[in-house]
C-alpha cells in the first residue's frame, strides 16, 4: 500500500490542508453501536470518522485533511478519492471479512432493539419495575403478592 503526502494550500476556508494517501480499513462499531469508518494513515495510525458507504475495504484513497499540531486532531475535508486497489489481497480479504462481521453484529443489535421496543409486555414490566423501586423494601413482598393476586384473578 502506498503512503504519499503532499501539501496543498486551499482557500475554501480550511486554511492549509494536506493530501495524504490513506487505506480504508472498513467499518467499525463505536461504543454506542454506531457505524464508524476506520482509516489507516501513512504513519500507521488508525483514525475513525463518521461512516459513509461506497468505500472499498483495503483500497487506497487520497484524503484532504488538516492536522492540528496543538491537539493532534485530524480533520478530513470532503470525500476521499479512490486511487488504487490494495496490493495485498490477503489483507484486503481479511479486512472485508471483518467489515462483514461488523455489519452482521450491527444487524443483530438493531433487531434486538426493534424486538425490545415492539414488545408491549416488556414495556409494561419495565413500568411496573419502576413503581416497585419506589416502594420501601419491607412493603415489596406485600406489593408482589397484590400484583400476583390481580394477575391470577384476571385468568
Amino acid at each position: 500500500m502506498t503512503a504519499e503526502v503532499s501539501n496543498t494550500n486551499t482557500s475554501a476556508g480550511t486554511g492549509d490542508t494536506t493530501v495524504e494517501r490513506w487505506t480504508y480499513d472498513g467499518m467499525r462499531l463505536s461504543t454506542t453501536n454506531t457505524k464508524l469508518a476506520a482509516w489507516v494513515d501513512p504513519h500507521g495510525a488508525e483514525l475513525f470518522y463518521r461512516h459513509k458507504s461506497g468505500n472499498i475495504v483495503g483500497c487506497c484513497y487520497d484524503v484532504h485533511l488538516r492536522r492540528d499540531p496543538d491537539n493532534g486532531r485530524v480533520t478530513m475535508y470532503g470525500s476521499p478519492v479512490f486511487v488504487e486497489p490494495s496490493d495485498d489481497r490477503e489483507l484486503a480479504a481479511r479486512l472485508a471479512a471483518e467489515e462483514r462481521a461488523c455489519e452482521q453484529e450491527l444487524a443483530v443489535i438493531q433487531r434486538q432493539r426493534k424486538a425490545k421496543a415492539s414488545n408491549p409486555l416488556d414495556a409494561k414490566i419495565e413500568e411496573l419495575a419502576l413503581l416497585v423501586k419506589k416502594v420501601p423494601a419491607p412493603q415489596r413482598a406485600g406489593l408482589t403478592a397484590y400484583i400476583l393476586h390481580k394477575l391470577i384473578r384476571a385468568w
